[in-house]
């Protein structure tokens, strides 16, 4: 099956985005006036917390923090439905359309507010499918049941996937489907890089700041500004 490609360029013109590492994303005024990215701190104005604290890197330099081997990026290629950045993704996620989602639960509260921006998504996947999450096996058992569905699923795939000291299911769900040398397991699978990674060091640094795990509803508010990130994306409907 030949990988369906949306190259970036096209994307960049149409969102306004340029193709740097370290690009910065201008958000719709409307989903970031009177948030946190318009004066809950002190560290500065509007216009400087965007373009400090929310950007976003090329699909290329993405690739290349995945440190996924030129074998399995091939592999990807040639047989996933898609292989693109988070801003292509969000920008087409309406065509697309994904039912299933794959990636990590917790980092930044990056899926909470993925899960807001993309309400197509089957936001419990485990009951959805009704997995018992102690079986032992039952990351396979998943992989299996959404491989039968044939269902578009998005993979969010993070940095270091395979060998980060702390990977856990996630790198299982891709070995999964990388063990698969013929492709048929990917072949209703979106992967997309960079979702975990739309703001830097010091924009989780002070997200963190205002919204300490010790105060009430920092989950709900971390995912807020996570999904303002993400409709910012968007392409707006004509």
């Amino acid at each position: 099956m030949r990988i369906l490609i949306l190259f970036f360029v096209i994307a960049s013109i149409s969102n306004g985005f340029t193709e740097n590492n370290c690009i910065t994303i201008y958000g719709n005024d409307q989903i970031f006036g009177n948030s946190w990215l318009d004066g809950m701190t002190s560290v500065g104005n509007w216009e400087h917390r965007r373009s400090t604290w929310v950007k976003v890197n090329s699909l290329n330099f993405e690739l290349d923090q995945s440190l996924l081997s030129n074998s399995d990026l091939t592999l990807m290629k040639k047989h996933a439905k898609a292989l693109v950045s988070i801003q292509n993704f969000m920008a087409n996620a309406d065509f697309f359309n994904p039912k299933f989602r794959l990636g990590l639960d917790t980092y930044h509260e990056a899926w909470a507010g993925l899960r807001r921006a993309l309400p197509m998504i089957e936001p419990e996947l485990y009951p959805a499918l009704k997995i018992n999450p102690r079986n032992p096996w039952h990351t396979i058992e998943l992989m299996e049941k959404i491989t039968a569905n044939n269902a578009t699923t998005v993979f969010f795939v993070p940095r270091a996937v395979l060998t980060h000291p702390e990977k856990n299911a996630t790198a299982n769900e891709l070995q999964w489907l990388l063990n698969d040398k013929s492709g048929v397991r990917m072949k209703h699978t979106i992967f997309v890089f960079g979702a975990y990674n739309v703001m830097t060091d010091i924009g989780y640094w002070n997200l963190g700041l205002d919204f300490p795990e010790t105060s009430p509803g920092y989950s709900a508010n971390r995912a807020l500004v996570l999904e303002s990130i993400y409709r910012s994306m968007i392409k707006p409907k004509k």
